[in-house]
């Protein structure tokens, strides 16, 4: 029982490069969301067609076991996202701060830990007001963070939570069965 809880564990997690740093980001719940106010949990862009088909494509890949093709597609999901956020802004550009505010609480809820090093990290939690702010206690502001270091934040824990945790537990067609 315990390499499976290794491996949940695991891939409920990753540390990323972003801004110069490094991040321990985490999968992101509903509830982790609904504790910064954020009401639409899903975006626009999840509901486009052709990042529907991305990720469709996505999940085909990794049932057949290319990291490298996965990580192509999922640098199209991204940008497609991008894309389909822009056009709806476009159509509504009231929605601007709608989408910065979503994008925060992603970043508020899915960070962990922060460092100059990968193996050095220590825990920081990110707050959605400033007045929250104090770090004595880890806790900075969101807003602290320059826009593209809060987007790439942001990526890395919308892809961590599309990830699937682990391989199926059945070979399926093509798998192999571990020996």
């Amino acid at each position: 029982m315990g390499r499976m809880a290794a491996m949940l564990i695991a891939g409920s997690t990753r540390v990323v490069e972003a801004g110069g740093g490094w991040w321990r980001v985490r999968r992101v719940r509903s509830a982790d969301l609904a504790r910064y106010e954020l009401v639409e949990l899903v975006g626009a862009s999840a509901m486009d067609a052709e990042v529907k088909r991305l990720q469709a494509e996505l999940r085909g890949i990794r049932s057949a076991g290319d990291p490298a093709a996965a990580e192509a597609i999922e640098e199209r999901i991204r940008e497609a996202q991008g894309e389909a956020a822009i056009r709806r802004v476009e159509r509504d550009p009231s929605l601007i701060g709608k989408f910065q505010s979503r994008i925060d609480a992603w970043v508020c809820a899915g960070v962990e830990a922060a460092g100059e090093a990968a193996d050095d990290l220590e825990p920081v939690a990110l707050v959605m007001d400033a007045a929250q702010q104090d770090e004595a206690a880890g806790r900075v502001w969101v807003g602290c963070l320059p826009e593209d270091v809060r987007g790439e934040l942001f990526a890395a824990i919308e892809a961590l939570c599309e990830a699937p945790l682990a391989r199926p537990f059945r070979p399926g067609p093509g798998d192999v069965a571990p020996a």
